[in-house]
């Protein structure tokens, strides 16, 4: 019997677990999994309530989790009656193209299916089960009397498998006055069809070979038999050069906390601007207070000049050893001052618009021009303009 969930009638829940929003994902497995648990009860009910024996037949129903075999993605929940899985095993040994794993897809079987269009009752053979299609098509023939009956119809003859079904709505399965019963007088019907069918086909399956017996009386077991593989075609054996050793790395790798540490510390400080060449001592201001003398007015090096006494190093006109007398040169001009910074300042709000932490408020710390330094919590991050709005 079902362990969790024991069928008593359709309910809501029942179909809504199979929508498309929840087919690939694990999160609604606990809920597909109570559906097929529903569902082995309803058979299991079913069969109890009618006195039917299942014996030489199996339960079996489909996973409720997505992976590999379903395209991860359940879009059903089913529960079928079909031959014992130690039968199924020596049928995929003899039949590569018959899967054991899945009988619903390569094996005749009764089911009862529910999705999210409503409920499908289905005897047969599917278009797959290669073992079990000419037993199947053999045997519709006798199933016209309790088909015609239930007031169902045979399959085309032109299809490819051979399966009766019905299908009931969602509106019709929830207005269902008694499904266990009609289901177990389904099958009364179906289960002896069912067993003719796999009876039929088991003649077909690979036979076992018996024990021989000797002359003496005494069982001889024969060797097994044993397939010689083919032999590869001759080679020459060619001798390779062993491969070069490895070299290995010169010099560590730094560690990920190594890497990432300098993108986390602020930015140098600008370099001070370049200094001013001047001509000589004398020609920079202030010569006199460095040299703790007294303090000259402020003017072109020219006019300073004509107020000191002369001294040795002077170069006069006259003089012709000195050549012409220099044109005074004039100051060199101070490099123009960037532009301010233009956007938020220190100390502003900001609200993040992009990256790991969008929608979160942080504090300016500083405008480095192009990039913001923002504080937000405990931690730094410097971020582009365009990913800041005011808070």
């Amino acid at each position: 019997m079902a362990l969790f969930e024991r069928f008593d009638g359709w309910m809501a829940d029942d179909f809504a677990a199979w929508a498309p929003a929840k087919r690939a994902s694990n999160r609604f497995t606990p809920e597909r999994s109570r559906v097929r648990e529903r569902l082995r009860s309803l058979v299991e009910v079913a069969l109890e309530r009618q006195g039917l024996d299942r014996a030489g037949l199996e339960l079996w129903s489909a996973k409720a989790e997505p992976h590999f075999f379903n395209d991860h993605s359940v879009d059903h929940a089913a529960a079928l009656l079909t031959r014992p899985s130690a039968d199924r095993d020596r049928i995929e040994a003899g039949h590569s193209a018959v899967s054991a794993a899945n009988p619903e897809r390569y094996h005749a079987h009764i089911a009862v299916r529910a999705d999210g269009d409503g409920v499908v009752i289905e005897l047969g053979a599917p278009e797959l089960a290669a073992f079990d299609l000419q037993g199947a098509r053999q045997a519709a023939a006798g199933w016209a009397d309790w088909v015609e009956l239930l007031g169902w119809s045979l399959p085309p003859v032109e299809a490819a498998g051979v399966v009766v079904a019905r299908r009931w709505s969602v509106d019709e399965a929830l207005a269902w006055t008694d499904p266990i019963g009609d289901l177990g007088m389904w099958l009364s019907q179906a289960l002896p069809a069912l067993r003719t069918l796999l009876a039929a086909s088991g003649a077909a399956a690979p036979a076992v070979e018996a024990p021989a017996t000797s002359a003496e009386g005494t069982d001889r077991q024969p060797p097994p038999a044993r397939v010689q593989a083919a032999a590869r075609p001759w080679q020459p054996y060619r001798p390779q050069a062993p491969a070069p050793p490895r070299k290995l790395p010169t010099e560590p790798r730094p560690s990920l906390v190594d890497r990432i540490v300098p993108f986390l510390q602020p930015p140098p400080e600008p370099p001070p601007p370049p200094r001013q060449q001047w001509h000589g001592d004398r020609d920079r201001p202030g010569w006199r207070e460095d040299r703790g003398g007294p303090p000259q007015q402020q003017g072109h090096p020219s006019d300073r000049r004509q107020q000191q006494p002369p001294g040795r190093n002077d170069r006069r006109p006259e003089d012709a050893r000195w050549g012409p007398p220099r044109e005074p040169q004039p100051p060199t001009r101070e490099p123009p001052k960037p532009p301010p910074p233009h956007g938020p300042s220190a100390g502003d709000k900001v609200v993040l618009t992009g990256g790991l932490l969008a929608g979160k408020e942080g504090e300016v710390v500083a405008n480095l021009g192009r990039t913001v330094k923002v504080r937000v919590g405990k931690l730094e991050f410097e971020l582009p303009l365009h990913q800041l709005q005011p808070a």
